[in-house]
């Protein structure tokens, strides 16, 4: 059996970071060149580099190599620490943030970090459509008391707020640049690279260089990084194996082949794949506002058998949407609905239904093989399934639309508050239907209000999560493995939630 050697970094009990190791760097063909150089695949394309519009997953590198975050997250500890920012509190109630930021940051042009910059971002960010303008949604105005301290007015306390800032809600671009055409292809920030004109090609390669006046050089080894968009799984395989880049993500069906040909290959299960139950009062199919409908839906799909004939065996199955070292994570849930058809059928009578019922769910064969497998499953208990095409470039919209009251989904689960605000309030991205509930409305409020205390907060978002897979409002199937694959030139550390690693981890190996 191949041996290799891994450096693991844990949290709580949760493995959450990996390094691989090895020896060598990279160019145009990366064996034998200086390790000043680092080639990645990239699944996709980058659409832009407007601070406003930002996406997160595999697009963080792009970003990232050009925007400063105001914080940082530690990986070890899951709290943030010191980036742009030096300091930073809340009032008693965590409706104000106050930063102090570092007085020796300067962005490309070379004009000065001001907390006015914050300020400039952060309005930006919640003013745009863009898939992050989530994170400002309780923002109310942000407070320029000086050159160095500025003051994030919220409307009610936000316990992601701060975790945001260390991600796409924190990206600050030069306040001149920011909300001009110009900044979604010629990104203008204080990051730690610069992007080159002259060899960047869109949807073909980015080339960053260092930026010479960095604050933080020490923190990024390499003098470049350029960036491969291949959208095509095999070509990112065949990429990393004849040494056009150094490694990258790579689906988890293409493990066996990576690894048999010497690549070092880590493993992270974070997105979770499977059905989002929406219409949960039954506006457009009636029998999904029951839950004992919704229950027998879990009860009669096979998560253990799509896992591992589908997808390889590579994940973990689950029914909550919720991952470990999340404070919204229970253990018991991941296996709270077994696959139980007899159990699903005595649902469906109970519910009136002993019938069956008539569900339209959108293809989603595009993705994977496993909706054949599951509407047959759903068939066998009474549930007729009909399918309707979905422009796969028009997937997601369509699926906030309200067009369908149920679907397949693929969703990270990041941190616990951003999962909740992103799926459960009225107004949520994937709450396509609006549908709220006292009694869940009742235990988000008190999770809010128990931010501060860790017990009695991870005590309140346990409690959301059990009442959501109580009451069947998803149908998570497992959460899917990300590999992030090396060629043994560099080594890396997982990002605590998240696909890709964040581009500060990267060191070439000694």
């Amino acid at each position: 059996m191949k041996t290799y050697r891994l450096r693991l970094a844990t949290i709580g009990a949760t493995v959450l970071a990996m390094s691989l190791v090895g020896c060598g760097a990279g160019s145009t063909d990366t064996q034998g060149t200086t390790a000043t150089e680092l080639k990645l695949a990239v699944a996709v394309d980058n659409d832009t580099f407007d601070p406003a519009q930002l996406s997160g997953g595999a697009k963080d590198n792009y970003w990232q190599a050009v925007y400063d975050t105001v914080l940082k997250l530690n990986y070890e500890t899951l709290k943030p620490e010191p980036n742009l920012a030096t300091e930073w509190s809340y009032n008693s109630d965590k409706t104000e943030l106050t930063v102090k930021l570092r007085d020796d940051v300067k962005f490309s042009d070379g004009s000065k970090l001001t907390a006015e910059a914050l300020k400039v971002n952060a309005l930006a960010l919640r003013d745009n459509s863009g898939s992050s303008s989530i994170m400002m949604t309780h923002l109310a105005d942000v407070q320029v008391v000086d050159e160095k301290t500025a003051v994030y007015k919220l409307k009610e306390a936000d316990p992601a707020f701060v975790g945001y800032l260390t991600t796409m809600g924190g990206a600050i671009g030069n306040p001149k640049n920011v909300g001009t055409k110009d900044i979604a292809t010629k990104p203008a920030g204080s990051g730690p690279y610069i992007l080159d004109d002259s060899r960047t090609v869109a949807a073909s390669q980015y080339v960053f260089k260092r930026n010479p006046a960095y604050w933080n050089t020490k923190s990024f080894p390499y003098d470049e990084i350029d960036l491969l968009p291949i959208n095509e799984a095999s070509a990112r395989v065949n990429a990393v194996k004849s040494h056009q880049v150094n490694g990258g993500v790579y689906d988890p069906a293409a493990r066996q082949e990576l690894e048999s040909s010497g690549l070092k290959v880590g493993s992270q299960a974070v997105d979770w794949r499977g059905l989002m139950l929406v219409d949960r009062e039954g506006k457009m199919t009636p029998a999904l506002s029951d839950v004992r409908v919704r229950q027998a839906i879990n009860y009669a799909l096979d998560r253990k058998s799509f896992l591992d004939n589908i997808e390889l065996g590579q994940g973990v199955t689950t029914s909550q949407i919720f991952i470990p070292g999340n404070v919204g994570y229970v253990p018991e849930l991941d296996n709270r609905y077994p696959f139980d058809p007899a159990k699903a059928k005595e649902l469906l009578k109970e519910a009136g239904y002993a019938d069956g019922f008539d569900l339209v769910l959108p293809a989603f064969d595009f993705r994977s093989g496993v909706q054949p497998v599951m509407v047959q499953q759903l068939a066998d208990v009474g549930i007729r399934v009909k399918t309707q095409q979905v422009v796969p470039d028009q997937y997601n919209s369509v699926m906030k639309s309200g067009k369908f009251s149920a679907f397949w989904m693929q969703l990270t689960s990041g941190d616990a508050w951003r999962n909740v605000e992103k799926t459960l309030p009225a107004k949520a991205t994937w709450n396509s239907f609006h549908t709220q509930s006292p009694e869940l409305t009742a235990l988000i409020d008190k999770a809010r209000a128990a931010y501060g205390d860790d017990k009695a907060y991870k005590d309140a978002m346990g409690a959301v999560s059990t009442y959501i897979v109580e009451q069947a409002y998803f149908a998570p199937w497992y959460r899917i493995n990300s590999l992030f694959v090396t060629d043994n030139t560099f080594d890396f550390t997982y990002t605590p939630w998240a696909t890709t690693p964040e581009l500060r981890t990267y060191r070439p190996t000694s």
